[in-house]
């Protein structure tokens, strides 16, 4: 299975809360994982992996380039500083699964995790619904994302999803 990535690893520390000594191969399974589970829906697959020839061949358009600056990174560090909170906090060994911990700091303890890991949520959700809203209000100019290939491997792009517009009662 070969890595592609959206963006890098390095992005992640520098604008997430994402320490930089956390172990890059831990975000970079992460970040798969994100970038499967999370951007694919999003997107479409037809989309996504254009974006993903795009960033490997350095070949993408001028919107491809606001589109991951401005949404989809913003996104992807949010959802990655959420995910790999479990992930750094535990480690799976071959007879157990534990909390490691650092001499000079001590594990959060599990309501405290538990906020932590809310206020994170919170943020990918805010930036997935401004990611779906962009792409809802600028699909004429992503083709891929407008006109997808449907199958039962490629997903269709989450257009329905995202940020309910506000109601104002007054």
């Amino acid at each position: 299975m070969k890595n592609r990535f959206i963006i890098p690893v390095e992005l992640i520390k520098n604008k997430g809360y994402t320490q930089k000594n956390v172990n890059d191969d831990v975000l970079t399974t992460t970040l798969r994982r994100v970038q499967d589970i999370n951007v694919r829906p999003i997107l479409g697959t037809t989309f996504f992996k254009r974006i993903l020839n795009g960033v490997e061949a350095s070949d993408l358009n001028a919107d491809e380039i606001l589109l991951i600056d401005d949404y989809i990174a913003p996104f992807l560090v949010a959802q990655v500083d959420y995910r790999v909170t479990n992930h750094i906090a535990f480690e799976i060994r071959n007879k157990t699964v534990g909390t490691s911990d650092d001499q000079y700091m001590s594990t959060a303890d599990r309501p405290d995790m538990k906020d932590l890991r809310d206020d994170l949520s919170s943020d990918a959700v805010v930036y997935k619904g401004v990611l779906i809203g962009y792409l809802k209000d600028n699909i004429d100019i992503y083709p891929e994302y407008k006109e997808f290939i449907c199958s039962f491997e490629n997903v269709s792009p989450e257009k329905d999803q995202g940020a309910e517009p506000m109601i104002s009662f007054i």
